[in-house]
């Protein structure tokens, strides 16, 4: 039958990352007799908190009997450590290849290795219990922890794993910027891109717009400066009767012997004259070349033509 052990582990580090310490107390036969407790200490120069509470616990294990199966209770006041075997995130990372549920990578995995490798032919129990509470073996890990961090920087050990995993970050952070900033390159010359092409499409419109307005402009202006035809029938819905007015006004001569017959006419047509009778007479106007002489006889003519169908 295999021989009941406890183990007591603690970790310490003096900032984040700073000098860090792990301590571990090792209860053969659980007869709390002291010449059966072992202690276990290392210091390291520049670690974190999490480090330490895996490094104890390998500290531990490293110092059994390769060749004895133990059932062991470990105890730590590190939720980092139990909870990882209780709740069965190791499970899960082995599961997801190493990456956490927001698929960044475990950090700590060479001591998580170490940790599954040698506790491979043991049986663990992990327990948590409150730190600095009023467990003596818990308290007596934490001042040995604390002591080994407080040493001095150049007797400590050099934590090798935590500098690889700290350089493979700033790698990973440098490939992370320059992928940000080509990102921003990208954005910047296809917002550039795409403000060339509305500012050529918008060219192109006012281009097209302003030709359309020099037009109108001259071909009103030609009009307006042709002798015989004084007048503009552009005709909207508020002022039909008023251009039809002046219209009619044209037709009014002092020494024409019609002039009476004529205003009779005036006041018929301002009174009964049809939507399709105008829009018929200013389809004329519109589609006479502006550049040509109209005289005011042909006008009149087409009026007496067109009102005279409508009367």
């Amino acid at each position: 039958m295999p021989e009941e052990i406890q183990i007591y582990t603690d970790g310490s580090a003096l900032g984040a990352p700073g000098k860090g310490g792990c301590a571990a107390i090792i209860i053969y036969n659980t007869t709390f007799n002291d010449k059966n407790i072992v202690k276990k200490i290392a210091g390291y120069q520049i670690t974190t908190n999490n480090r330490m509470e895996l490094m104890a616990v390998i500290l531990a294990l490293q110092s059994l009997n390769p060749n004895v199966s133990y059932n062991i209770t470990l105890y730590s006041d590190s939720k980092y450590l139990t909870d990882c075997f209780n709740k069965g995130w190791m499970e899960n990372w082995n599961k997801n290849g190493w990456k956490t549920a927001d698929g960044k990578d475990v950090k700590n995995r060479d001591l998580w290795d170490k940790i599954v490798q040698l506790m491979s032919h043991h049986t663990i129990e992990f327990k948590w219990v409150k730190g600095h509470a009023n467990n003596k073996y818990n308290n007596m890990c934490d001042r040995l922890a604390r002591a080994e961090a407080e040493k001095n920087f150049n007797t400590l050990k050099t934590d090798k794993g935590y500098l690889r995993e700290v350089e493979k970050e700033k790698i990973e952070q440098r490939r992370k910027r320059k992928k940000k900033e080509e990102r921003k390159i990208k954005e910047r010359e296809e917002k550039k891109c795409i403000n060339w092409t509305y500012s050529f499409e918008d060219k192109k419109e006012n281009k097209k717009q302003q030709d359309n307005d020099f037009k109108e402009l001259h071909n009103f202006k030609e009009i307006h400066d042709l002798k015989e035809l004084p007048f503009t029938f552009e005709i909207y819905e508020e002022e039909k009767k008023e251009k039809i007015k002046g219209i009619l006004e044209l037709l009014d001569e002092k020494n024409d012997p019609a002039a009476k017959e004529k205003e009779e006419r005036k006041k018929d047509v301002m009174n009964n004259t049809s939507d399709k009778a105008i829009k018929k007479f200013r389809k004329y106007i519109e589609g006479k070349d502006p550049y040509s002489l109209v005289s005011v006889n042909e006008v009149k003519r087409k009026f007496d033509e067109i009102f005279g169908e409508n009367r």
